[in-house]
């Protein structure tokens, strides 16, 4: 299997659960997350060949820049970014179906979701350098708020 962050797109989303979320219930929030929702997101959307959970560690003290959990999908290539933008931007009967999830898992707050393109890779052996110079000027190529439109061309 690829290393992490290998594939050329990822997919990010960020959330919040309430502050007062007790521990048992973030405890069944993460257990979701983790064992149904992430594997169905993978099984559900071509070209999504791995997802990661990550969780804040400390704030930044300069203000609230980031949620306190991100989820990671990494995509085979820009046809699965493509697919996935326009269906979430289409009606939502074209969008997969999830199980719903647990109270706190209801509740959270999304902050944003974001398709991002690999532009370069460095590793720390320094044995493989890639670079994509098509690319250089872009980071971000999408945000994928609920209300966004998709203008057909993702670079």
């Amino acid at each position: 299997m690829a290393e992490a962050f290998s594939y050329p797109f990822m997919y990010w989303v960020g959330m919040n659960t309430a502050p007062d979320t007790e521990a048992a219930a973030l405890a069944e929030f993460s257990q979701f997350y983790s064992t149904i929702h992430l594997p169905e997101v993978l099984a559900s959307n071509p070209g999504f060949v791995r997802g990661s959970r990550y969780e804040l560690l400390h704030p930044d003290p300069r203000g609230d820049f980031g949620p306190r959990w991100l989820a990671v999908y990494e995509m085979d290539g820009e046809a699965a970014a493509r697919t996935y933008a326009q269906r979430n931007d289409g009606p939502p009967e074209g969008r997969p179906t999830y199980t719903p999830g647990p109270a706190a898992w209801q509740q959270t707050q999304g902050m944003w979701r974001m398709i991002w393109r690999r532009i370069a890779c460095e590793n720390a052996r320094r044995d493989h350098h890639h670079t994509d110079e098509e690319a250089a000027h872009r980071s971000i190529i999408r945000s994928a708020a609920p209300n966004a439109t998709y203008d057909g061309d993702l670079q």
